[in-house]
Parts: structure tokens; sequence; C-alpha cells
């Protein structure tokens, strides 16, 4: 008689199996994907080009106040708040 093999045993020593098929004691085998945990440096990948698209949209707003005279008279606010009506 062959000795009992435990199908887990070796995904548990050796990490997850690399075929998109594991093996459940309990319901024989499961076609569902094993997952593999990413490598933490490809959220730079999205992380990068966010931070520059970013900083472009707030150069972009504010060469659009300086366009639009936000800044040109800053003292004018301060006085009128000072007229009587």
């Amino acid at each position: 008689m062959a000795p009992f093999t435990d199908p887990v045993l070796p995904e548990l020593v050796e990490g997850p199996a690399l075929t998109p098929f594991a093996l459940s004691p309990s319901k024989g085998l499961r076609t569902t994907p094993s997952i593999t945990t990413p490598d933490p440096m490809d959220i730079l990948f999205i992380l990068v080009p966010l931070s520059v698209v970013l900083a472009l949209l707030i150069l972009g707003g504010l060469a659009w106040a300086v366009w639009r005279g936000q800044f040109e008279s800053v003292d004018a606010e301060a006085e009128r708040i000072l007229e009587p009506d």
C-alpha cells in the first residue's frame, strides 16, 4: 500500500501553486486561479503618472487664475470692505 501524501502540503511548504488549478482536500480539483501577490513597486506605475497629471492640473489652475486677473488688485477687496455702501 502506498503511503498517504497530502496534496496541500507542497503548497504550504513551497508557496502557492503556479498552475491555475489547486487541490482542495474537501472539494477535489478547484478551477479557480490561485491568487498571487503583486510586487509592491507596481503601484509606482499608477502613482507617478497620477502625480504628474495632478501637478499639471495645479499649474494649469494657477495659470488660469493669473491670466484671468485674479491677482491684479489684491488690495482692492480689502479697501472695498471699509467703504460705506
